[in-house]
């Protein structure tokens, strides 16, 4: 069998495919010429393609058969040149149809060419084979790709784009729900009001009728005060439970705050308007802030969180002022704490509070304050309230009870604590020593005992006040001689302050019976 060059396969496929492509059943001798003068010669699959498209016509296969059995080779030619040349002569040949080799050489020929048009048709087959396997395989390829580009992802692009509006849509209704429940919550405190509990069990807690009736006249003011007041009492009064009950029974538009030492003022103010401090931004703010206005803190100074808490107390108030046409209150009980921690804060509420169109604030301190209209005072309870308390909240008989109010007057503190001490059945005695050592403590603090530096200053005064009981303010500093000692020795609850009358006294019946069984015995 002859074997053939790919160079010569590819030539031959494509005359063969040219010859077959011919449209009448006789073989068209110009149209073989035509192919084998434009007959190009290329290596690749295009002309493979070409002739596994072509060759599978039978009848022109036929016909081409045919017109081989009037070729005469030259036996001098090689098989390939053979195949062409017998295909060349085609042309020359065809006008005469009549064979005219012998039997042999034409048997010869035609076995040739048969061996040759199925070499041919196997190699076609062939190549179009493996084209098909890779046309297949780029065909399922491209079509993965586009399922998984178009299809699959277009899916969760779409999804994607869905489930980001989704997102944004529910950040920014929860951002307003909760903003608008938080601004809600502070309009309704001062609606309803914060209507502090006395922190007292009600069978203990001491009537004071008339203190109460006072104090709810000044919660409900009817008008735009422009000024604020101030309630200034002594240590152990009571003066918290009077007020918490008179702000009670107020109720709508008294905020009450009782300032302490655990929580920033403005977390403290915050959680009594039931206002809360945290800003809740949605996501699409917090975008904006991050690249309009560069990083976004996360915490706040605690002067920006004052701020925001004056800012929503103020909407409070222009809201309740509008609904109701009179001014709420805002109770600060032991204001003097603020003061000494952030005096400037301090300043900026009496200035706020002094302006027009304000809330009526209510400073209550154990401090003297000069901007006042009318300092209201709260001392200590009558004979009659005391002997009344001692009796019929805890109990105690007339002798016992009037022993106790004696040595420590009506102070409210003192009569609470040691009247526990009768109804545990100590002695009366006893119950004096344990009160002496506790004011002994407060000289301590006042640095008025033996071979401390206030003792002078303080005798002085001690001295003037056995005699007299109370002295004028201005009287007092000139007997201490010093400003910062004078103030140490109110500040300490050695001595009282009365702002209304502008008088110093010592600071509870108590501390009259201590000092004077003191200066009896020569010692402080």
């Amino acid at each position: 069998m002859l074997k053939f060059s790919t160079k010569t396969r590819l030539q031959a496929s494509l005359l063969f495919a040219r010859v077959c492509s011919s449209g009448s059943h006789n073989v068209q001798p110009i149209r073989i010429n035509h192919a084998l003068q434009l007959c190009p010669i290329h290596s690749g699959s295009h002309n493979l393609q070409l002739a596994l498209a072509r060759i599978g016509r039978a009848s022109q296969i036929r016909q081409v058969r045919s017109s081989l059995q009037n070729v005469q080779p030259k036996s001098s030619l090689s098989g390939s040149d053979s195949l062409m040349l017998k295909l060349r002569l085609i042309h020359s040949s065809s006008h005469n149809m009549q064979p005219k080799l012998p039997p042999i050489q034409l048997r010869q020929c035609k076995a040739q060419f048969l061996s040759i048009s199925q070499m041919l048709i196997g190699f076609a087959m062939k190549r179009g084979k493996e084209f098909a396997v890779n046309h297949g395989k780029q065909f399922v390829m491209k079509r993965l790709k586009n399922l998984l580009i178009y299809t699959i992802g277009g899916y969760f692009v779409r999804w994607g784009i869905a489930l980001l509006g989704l997102g944004v849509s529910l950040d920014l209704l929860y951002t307003y729900v909760y903003n608008y429940w938080n601004e809600y919550c502070l309009i309704r405190t001062f609606e309803l009001g914060t209507r502090p509990d006395s922190g007292i069990d009600n069978t203990k807690l001491i009537p004071r009728e008339s203190l109460v009736k006072e104090l709810k006249l000044i919660f409900q003011p009817v008008a735009n005060t422009g000024f604020y007041r101030t309630i200034i009492s002594e240590h152990g009064t009571g003066t918290t439970s009077v007020v918490r009950r008179a702000a009670r029974e107020v109720g709508q538009g008294v905020i009450y705050v009782e300032i302490s030492d655990e929580e920033k003022f403005s977390e403290q103010l915050a959680k009594a308007l039931g206002w809360s401090l945290e800003e809740k931004l949605s996501f699409t703010t917090v975008l904006k802030r991050k690249f309009l206005r560069g990083p976004l803190q996360h915490t706040s100074s605690d002067q920006e969180k004052m701020d925001r808490v004056m800012k929503a107390f103020e909407r409070g108030v222009k809201k309740y002022q509008a609904k109701f046409k009179k001014p709420p209150v805002l109770i600060l009980d032991n204001i003097s704490k603020l003061g000494k921690e952030d005096p400037e804060l301090l300043k900026k509420l009496q200035h706020f509070s002094a302006g027009e169109s304000t809330p009526l604030f209510v400073f209550v301190t154990q401090s003297e304050w000069h901007r006042a209209n009318v300092p209201f005072m709260i001392g200590d309870l009558s004979g009659e309230e005391a002997l009344k308390f001692l009796q019929e909240k805890l109990g105690i008989d007339d002798k016992k009870a009037n022993q106790l109010i004696k040595l420590v007057g009506g102070r409210i503190m003192h009569l609470k604590d040691y009247g526990k001490q009768i109804q545990d059945g100590q002695q009366f005695e006893l119950i004096r020593e344990n009160a002496f050592s506790s004011l002994k403590n407060q000289f301590s603090k006042a640095e008025m005992l033996q071979k401390q530096s206030n003792l002078e200053h303080g005798k002085r005064v001690i001295q003037e006040l056995l005699k007299r009981k109370q002295i004028k303010f201005g009287e007092y500093c000139n007997l201490v001689g010093n400003e910062r000692v004078a103030n140490q020795l109110l500040s300490a609850n050695v001595f009282s302050f009365d702002p209304v009358n502008q008088m110093v006294s010592f600071q509870s019946p108590l501390m009259y019976a201590y000092v004077q069984e003191v200066c009896i015995q020569c010692e402080i």
